[in-house]
């Protein structure tokens, strides 16, 4: 065969590839601009995906930076470390909801829920910047009845972190010393004060309580299940100054 000739068929090759090439580009081209829509919809901020049905345990809503501004949890993995006044704070909690985070990744409010073996309870929280809750309502059912209260807490101006340590080492003192080891918590200035409460009890009255910045309550105001309303100011000490009727 000469020269010319296997010049001759290879063209042929070439020009046979060349038309198969396009004849598969031809084919696959519809498939290639869905791949090019499909990755500028991901691609793109504003982007949503509509789904049936989720199932998780944990859900992070982060800014683009990866702030977190909401967490929603099982009560498995509900998180058992926060931030608060920019530093890590362990605060484990039995419970099961969501925590909301401000601009500066602190903690802020939180929804909370749990029950079982016949007590259900409830809270929705709003936190002082840098500080703890200083807004709640919640609600708690146990076989001792229902109660249901919106509390105004002061707190104190501590680290959140120093006061959950002192607290937490309270709570693990024996039982006939806590109650002055509470005292102290307060006089020194760990402790939230609850200045207003307004509830229901779990004997079925409406109340009003309301407290000085020390959290002793100095005037209640109280509607009982039956319909007998009182009225009663107190000292300090918690002794009646005054009541009617």
């Amino acid at each position: 065969m000469s020269t010319d000739d296997d010049i001759g068929e290879l063209a042929a090759i070439v020009t046979d590839l060349a038309d198969a090439l396009e004849r598969a580009h031809q084919a696959a081209a519809p498939a290639v601009e869905r791949v090019r829509e499909r990755a500028a919809q991901l691609a793109a901020p504003d982007r949503r995906r509509v789904v049936g049905a989720l199932t998780v345990r944990s859900i992070e809503v982060v800014e683009p930076d990866g702030t977190v501004r909401l967490v929603a949890s099982s009560r498995a993995d509900f998180p058992t470390r926060t931030r608060i006044g920019g530093q890590p704070v362990d605060h484990p909690r039995d419970v099961a909801g969501m925590l909301f985070f401000n601009d500066d990744g602190d903690e802020c409010a939180g929804l909370v829920f749990g029950g079982a073996s016949a007590r259900q309870s409830a809270g929705l929280t709003f936190d002082r910047y840098r500080g703890d809750q200083v807004i709640e309502l919640r609600q708690d059912d146990t076989a001792a009845g229902h109660a249901a209260a919106v509390v105004i807490n002061d707190q104190p101006d501590v680290p959140v972190a120093e006061m959950l340590a002192r607290h937490r080492a309270v709570e693990a003192m024996p039982e006939p010393d806590r109650a002055a080891a509470r005292d102290r918590l307060r006089a020194d200035g760990y402790a939230p004060a609850a200045r207003v409460v307004v509830g229901r009890t779990p004997d079925g009255t409406a109340m009003v309580a309301l407290a000085g910045a020390d959290g002793t309550v100095r005037a209640t105001l109280t509607v009982a299940a039956d319909g007998t309303p009182a009225l009663r100011l107190l000292d300090e000490a918690g002794v009646t100054l005054w009541e009617a009727p």
